[in-house]
């Protein structure tokens, strides 16, 4: 059906409010100017989703200021790319390929975010430009604890803003987690790590709908790169931070996220907290106390249309699914970032009684 619409040279053409107004029946229309460039709406649609894009008319629409940016980003994509194709017209994740291999990045900075969090700032050493990330995707990390062992491969949430000059990963320290051990106990500001580039299909979507970004403990790291990138752009969407942490001691990013909902003008925020501290706040440190509910949900001010991007422990992320469904948003709002093991995906087949683990006979 999209083949045939765009075939036919006459997909649908949108007009762009340039000042607000009101627009009647019996108006006059007045041409009050005219662009350098003159191309048909067939002529741009056949530039856009049609293959063998000649350089030069790539080059006059991309002219063309009456063009939305949307329009005019998709040909400068093809002119950096011709042979990718239009990179509108594909997912995201799959417009942005990950390079394969690694590079050494140097540490530049080492911080704690809570008792069990810590993020590394890592930059190429020759200052040279690192792959722009998107909102949400992940990096892997090669390390070597031991000389001539096998090495550790661990992919981690970029939790930074986006950047060409840096990548920052936040990393939760677990009691019997080799990598995040390591990389506390042994490196340090100027040490280099192996870095492979961006990846990952969890990325933020574009639109108008409200964002709710929901999180318990490390699964704040890819929404809060999304939360900074509705920030830099002061975003007039609702968005609602979720976050779900045991008490202020594990909690982390909280003076970060609050500076990131001031720069959103319909932003609102709302922390749980599942087992508070004895000098925990209600109403300044955290908002509840337990876990994320449907009332809370409706507390919060939740709507049930909005796009939800999802992460934390497997236990936390299959409760929440059943917990959004429940309170009325569409599975296809939902989207998840799985750390870890999930249950098994199996559209159609009727669920089994879980098995309890036993020893085998």
């Amino acid at each position: 059906m999209p083949a045939l619409l765009t075939s036919s040279g006459r997909p649908g053409f949108y007009f762009r409010v340039l000042q607000e107004g009101a627009v009647g029946a019996g108006d006059e229309i007045v041409k009050v100017g005219e662009a350098k460039e003159r191309m048909t709406v067939a002529e741009i649609n056949a530039l856009l989703y049609s293959p063998d894009h000649a350089r030069d008319r790539l080059e006059r629409a991309r002219r063309i200021e009456a063009l939305s940016p949307g329009w005019r980003a998709s040909f400068e994509a093809l002119l950096q790319n011709p042979s990718r194709g239009n990179a509108g017209l594909v997912p995201e994740a799959a417009a942005h390929p990950a390079a394969p291999g690694f590079r050494r990045l140097a540490v530049t900075a080492i911080d704690r975010e809570s008792s069990d969090v810590l993020s590394l700032t890592m930059q190429s050493p020759d200052g040279q430009s690192l792959q722009t990330a998107l909102p949400g995707q992940y990096l892997v990390l090669r390390l070597q604890p031991a000389s001539g062992g096998a090495p550790l491969f661990r992919s981690y949430s970029l939790s930074g803003p986006l950047s060409t000059e840096r990548y920052r990963i936040s990393v939760k320290i677990e009691p019997d987690g080799a990598a995040g051990i390591w990389l506390r106990d042994n490196i340090r500001v100027g040490d280099s790590l192996d870095v492979s580039s961006p990846r990952g299909s969890f990325i933020l979507e574009s639109g108008e709908r409200p964002v709710v970004l929901l999180s318990a403990g490390i699964g704040a790291t890819p929404v809060l790169a999304m939360l900074s990138a509705l920030a830099a752009v002061r975003s007039t969407r609702q968005v609602f931070w979720l976050h779900a942490a045991r008490d202020r001691e594990h909690h982390p990013f909280v003076a970060e996220v609050r500076r990131l909902m001031f720069a959103l003008p319909r932003g609102r925020s709302f922390v749980c907290y599942s087992r508070p501290g004895p000098l925990d706040k209600l109403g300044e440190h955290f908002d509840c106390t337990g876990h994320f509910s449907r009332s809370v949900f409706g507390e919060a001010g939740v709507p049930p249309e909005a796009d939800v991007y999802l992460c934390g422990p497997t236990g936390f992320m299959t409760d929440m699914k059943a917990t959004l469904a429940a309170f009325g948003v569409a599975p296809e709002r939902i989207h998840i970032e799985i750390f870890n093991g999930s249950e098994p995906m199996t559209p159609g087949v009727a669920a089994a009684v879980a098995r309890v683990p036993h020893v085998p006979q």
